[in-house]
């Protein structure tokens, strides 16, 4: 599993929190969406979406984008973890709603068949 995939399914989750409620022809309207685009969305099909993509529904639904960066503690050792990524959403107030977190899995090292 890469970053990216990671990184989609989080986002996917929180922008389906925020229009939990709608229909999915509202959802498509308001995000510039296919009926059967927010159907894929909803059940978690994200093959045919990039992180991009995604991340534009995020804006359209009136959220700011904040990335933060943070150095791993030991961020020179050689390292076999992988990193986590993490989806805040907060309030207009700052306050924190809802927060989901996710290890990246290394990928398996490929043996000399090239499976793996």
């Amino acid at each position: 599993m890469r970053i990216e995939e990671v990184l989609k399914r989080l986002l996917a989750a929180e922008l389906c929190a925020t229009v939990a409620d709608w229909t999915q022809v509202l959802v498509g309207v308001t995000l510039g969406l296919s009926q059967g685009d927010v159907s894929l969305i909803r059940r978690g099909k994200l093959a045919g979406f990039s992180a991009s993509r995604i991340l534009r529904c995020v804006v359209q639904r009136g959220y700011d984008l904040e990335i933060r960066l943070v150095a791993s503690p030991d961020r020179f050792a050689k390292t076999t973890e992988w990193p986590t990524i993490t989806v805040v959403r907060v309030d207009r107030y700052g306050n924190e709603i809802a927060r989901r977190s996710e290890r990246v899995p290394r990928r398996p090292k490929r043996n000399a068949e090239g499976q793996g």
